[in-house]
């Protein structure tokens, strides 16, 4: 019966979580279209650096 309290919290700790990351989209897409404004790098080109970071952190977490 102590699992159930245990995993609703869990539960709500990552749809916490979930919506702190909502909140970041605008902002990645704002940086991605200033960079792709000022001729830095194109929307390609910062998505897939972009992905290819998260693919670094989630492969450091998962090693840990």
């Amino acid at each position: 019966m102590s699992e159930k309290p245990t995993e609703l919290k869990k539960y709500i700790e990552q749809l916490e979580k979930f919506k702190e990351l909502c909140n970041i989209f605008p902002h990645i897409t704002a940086v991605s279209a200033l960079l792709s404004e000022k001729n830095i790098a194109t929307e390609e080109e910062f998505y897939r650096e972009l992905n290819k970071f998260i693919k670094e952190k989630r492969e450091t977490i998962a090693s840990k």
